[in-house]
């Protein structure tokens, strides 16, 4: 008999290697919600990405919101995975390319936000209605803040986080300001992967996850704070959780 597999431990919590959670225990069903927080250099990007490699398919495609002139992750990225780049949503038909697993939308910025901040409101705007109506879709936002409070898009995000899973659009919502993200965002989702925060502000926002035990948000991603690139994981319908390593 295989003795069972012995796995660090951080604040109680059993600490799960990155390539073995992705491959052996990440399981999405189209619709659900995925928030990923961390400070800046934190790797809640290259998480995220990591886990749409898993996830996204031809038949349940990542929109991908690309709100800096210049991203070298998301190009990185893109090429990996073979997203098509498109300025603007709906993209136009390739009838000579094999649909993508998903699509960079990223629109052409001039560097004068008078222009810039009311062009990238239309085009995610065009980009998350259309995504909301048609389903099977996953909605991946690398700075969901910015979205929300630059681009005055809260009404419509939040639109799919209360109604989107029915429709089959998921919301992946990554920040660096846990702290001024709508509650939606983690009261809706399914998954949930929250790194260190010495912020005050951003603890007690951790802390009032429901359906845990209070202090155990807290005192697991407390643990973390000399643990690079890991993520507390937690699984809402189940209340499972685990710690996710680099």
């Amino acid at each position: 008999m295989t003795s069972p597999v012995a796995y660090q431990q951080i604040a109680g919590a059993s600490v799960i290697p990155r390539e073995e959670f992705i491959a052996e225990r990440w399981s999405y069903e189209a619709g659900q919600h995925v928030t990923i927080l961390g400070r800046n250099g934190s790797g809640k990007t290259q998480l995220g990405y990591e886990l749409l490699a898993r996830t996204a398919t031809p038949e349940v495609p990542a929109v991908v919101l690309v709100m800096k002139p210049r991203d070298s992750t998301a190009t990185r990225w893109g090429r990996e995975l073979g997203y098509a780049r498109t300025a603007h949503y709906p993209p136009p038909p390739n009838p000579l390319r094999r649909r993508p697993a998903g699509w960079n939308v990223w629109p052409r910025h001039t560097f004068d936000p008078d222009v810039d901040d009311p062009m990238l409101r239309s085009v995610f705007r065009s980009a998350i209605i259309d995504s909301y109506k048609r389903g099977n879709r996953i909605l991946f936002a690398d700075e969901v803040v910015g979205l929300q409070q630059e681009l005055n898009l809260k009404r419509e995000l939040e639109t799919v986080w209360m109604r989107g899973r029915s429709m089959g659009c998921g919301l992946w919502a990554l920040s660096q300001r846990a702290a001024n993200m709508s509650y939606h965002g983690y009261s809706a989702p399914e998954h949930m992967f929250l790194a260190y925060d010495p912020d005050h502000e951003t603890r007690k926002r951790y802390d009032e996850i429901g359906g845990l035990e209070r202090g155990t948000v807290q005192g697991v991603t407390m643990g973390l704070a000399r643990h690079r690139y890991h993520f507390m994981y937690i699984q809402r319908s189940t209340w499972t959780f685990c710690v996710v390593g680099p």
